[in-house]
Parts: C-alpha cells; sequence; structure tokens
C-alpha cells in the first residue's frame, strides 16, 4: 500500500462511515490487511531460516 492508499486509509477511518466510504474503507482495508498477513508470513520464513 503507498503512502497516498495509508493516507486515505486513516482519513476514511476518522470518518462517519457513510455508505460510499464503508466500501472503499473495506477495499483499503483489506489490502492493509493482506500486507499485514505477508509480513507475518515473510517474519515467519525468517525465523525458520535462521535457526
Amino acid at each position: 500500500m503507498s503512502d497516498e492508499e495509508e493516507l486515505e486509509f486513516w482519513e476514511l477511518l476518522h470518518q462517519p462511515l457513510r455508505k460510499e466510504n464503508a466500501e472503499k474503507f473495506q477495499k483499503v482495508f483489506s489490502a492493509q490487511e493482506s500486507k499485514n498477513n505477508i509480513k507475518k508470513e515473510y517474519e515467519k520464513i525468517i525465523q525458520i531460516e535462521s535457526k
């Protein structure tokens, strides 16, 4: 997720969740979520390889 997308994510987070924002928020949030999951998986691999 780019800095611009991340900024948009936080702006949406602080807005009342109107219907048009809800869909956009969900899309950005799932991108953030998968980024976090990828990071966790990557960290697991690093731990395994460093043993």
